[in-house]
């Protein structure tokens, strides 16, 4: 370091850790003396007017990601020279090192780094970021597990004068999505085909398209098959996935996470200190983690969570604007029914009846047997955030509502609502719903089992073309290695269920827990269709959502549209 500064800005530098084609890393501490690493831009980049303001909007990006596997940016210079970045310094091997070092990755351990390289992805995805150059020597192994540094900065090359004039790419080729080597814009869904890479090599000790030259990679990238040859079984398939030469087929981060973990909609806040307590189990424990969010105050932004104090089952919030003159019934159409904020959390919890009274809660009596209820929790979906949105598009919102489609390698897709709480005891869900495509495939509502996995739960199922309804209990048992399933009532026609149109679909699951029993009623379009009373092993607690599937592919898939979904609280 004998040339190297000894200060820059506030941060006195310790140690040169390395140099590449964007600046130079160095240790170093800041006033306090903690440890920081400080990236310095080289000044050839630093002279560009369109590589500094991209730099500017990239960096405050960055320091907006969550900090889930990731080493956080801390501070930035983003106007005077030098320009620099501070981030967390992590104190481990990088990947590429540990491996060439100690060989390839098995069992637990690389499963542990699929899924804290998937975290940190998903964190950086969340903050609207696309990382570019996600390889080995961009994962640091520190005592509390994988992190992810770089991220999203390498994009501001993309504006050198250099890289114009000589038609260069940011990336590192062996770990490159093949629609980037074409030239198309990197996406989510390249950082997806690096992570399937970085996940390869860890546990083989190859990269998946290696090759003794560049152009020999660049060939192998677009047209060859990656050797996956050693790699163990517990994560090929998701790495194949991930390696599919169609971005739209390869599943967004977080249902990355999912399928590593078997939890739906997972929380990063909860994963990220699982997995580096069980990947590093001597080591300290994780700081700064964020607590899973609670329902929103009625200032929060459209779609917001916000934290507030623990109340009752569901946050007591007052009541909402008063309702027209006349309130359409349940099984109205999406057209039909009043304009709403896009996602409302209401009074639910034991003095629930007492409040509503005095604060006007309005209680709404259905008619064909629907039961009482008051709203709990609604989302027209007029804002996007909470609900799984992948990239791939088997969940995503669209049009206004939300819509789920099936897939060769995805037969069951399903959507837990987002929110954290159990739904009240006796829930009655609904929403409209319109289908297409495969006339056999079923979607519906679901009411989740006691684990909210994509396994357990009540599962309310109509057929595309209308030909039929059924009722199910799907539970994985403990040790087992493939589901239990149990059809509860079935029904060979639904009156007055309109293929191809919108349709308002109700459920009603109302746990008695002394009893020990659920009580379990679909209606459509306000006709009861089934109904059972669940007493042999009745799944009490869960989670609500949304499903869509079918048996065998058949080249076409079902797409559901849903809208206008709420779950409430049946009062009668």
């Amino acid at each position: 370091m004998s040339q190297d500064p000894q200060l820059i800005g506030p941060y006195r530098l310790l140690d040169r850790i390395g140099r590449g084609g964007m600046g130079t890393v160095y240790l170093a501490e800041d006033a306090e003396g903690a440890r920081v690493a400080v990236k310095v831009i080289n000044a050839e980049l630093a002279d560009e007017a369109a590589f500094r303001e991209r730099f500017r909007r990239e960096v405050t990006a960055a320091r907006s990601v969550r900090r889930f596997c990731t080493a956080s940016v801390l501070d930035a210079n983003l106007e005077n020279d030098p320009l620099y970045v501070v981030t967390e310094f992590v104190d481990g091997p990088n990947l590429d090192d540990h491996i060439r070092l100690s060989g390839p990755m098995r069992g637990s351990s690389l499963e542990h780094l699929a899924v804290g390289v998937a975290t940190a992805l998903s964190a950086i995805h969340g903050a609207g970021i696309v990382h570019r150059d996600l390889k080995p020597g961009n994962v640091l192994l520190s005592q509390l597990g994988p992190r992810v540094i770089d991220f999203g900065i390498a994009r501001a090359l993309d504006t050198t004068s250099n890289a114009t004039r000589t038609g260069t790419f940011v990336g590192t080729p062996a770990y490159m999505a093949p629609e980037v080597i074409r030239g198309e814009e990197a996406t989510p869904a390249a950082d997806i085909w690096a992570w399937g890479c970085v996940v390869a090599f860890a546990g083989t000790g190859v990269a998946p398209f290696a090759a003794s030259n560049i152009p020999a990679i660049l060939y192998q990238v677009t047209q060859g098959e990656p050797n996956l040859e050693g790699l163990d079984a517990s994560v090929r398939e998701l790495v194949e996935l991930a390696l599919s030469r169609d971005p739209a087929r390869r599943p967004s981060a977080q249902r990355l996470l999912e399928l590593l973990t078997g939890q739906p909609d997972v929380d990063l806040a909860r994963v990220a200190p699982t997995v580096e307590a069980a990947a590093w189990p001597s080591g300290p424990t994780v700081r700064d983690t964020v607590p899973p969010p609670v329902l929103a105050a009625p200032t929060a932004a459209p779609g917001a969570l916000a934290a507030a104090p623990a109340q009752d089952a569901w946050s007591m919030l007052p009541p909402p604007s008063p309702p027209p003159a006349h309130d359409p019934a349940p099984g109205a159409s999406a057209a039909k029914r009043p304009n709403r904020s896009h996602r409302r959390y209401l009074l639910v919890g034991a003095a629930a009846a007492l409040v509503a009274v005095a604060a006007g809660v309005l209680l709404v009596r259905t008619g064909n047997g629907v039961p009482d209820s008051v709203e709990s929790w609604s989302d027209d979906f007029g804002s996007v955030g909470g609900w799984p949105d992948d990239y791939n598009k088997l969940r995503a919102y669209s049009g206004g509502g939300y819509q789920m489609k099936t897939a060769k390698l995805d037969l069951v897709v399903q959507s837990l609502a987002p929110v954290k709480e159990e739904p009240p005891a006796r829930t009655l869900l609904s929403v409209d719903l319109k289908t297409s495509g495969t006339a056999s495939a079923k979607t519906g509502l679901v009411c989740a089992g006691p684990n909210a996995t994509e396994i357990d739960g009540y599962q309310f199922l109509l057929r595309t073309d209308g030909n039929g309804a059924v009722l199910r209990r799907v539970v994985f048992p403990e040790g087992a290695t493939e589901e239990s399933t149990k059809e509860l009532a079935v029904s060979d026609s639904v009156p007055g269920f309109d293929a191809g149109e919108t349709n308002r679909v109700q459920a009603a699951c109302e746990a008695d827990r002394e009893a020990g029993t659920m009580r379990l009623r679909l209606w459509v379009d306000g006709d009861l269709v089934l109904e059972h009373l669940d007493r042999e092993t009745p799944l009490l607690t869960g989670q609500a959502g949304l499903i869509a599937m079918q048996g065998d592919w058949d080249e076409k898939g079902v797409v559901a549209d849903f809208d206008n979904f709420e779950i409430r609280e049946i009062r009668d």
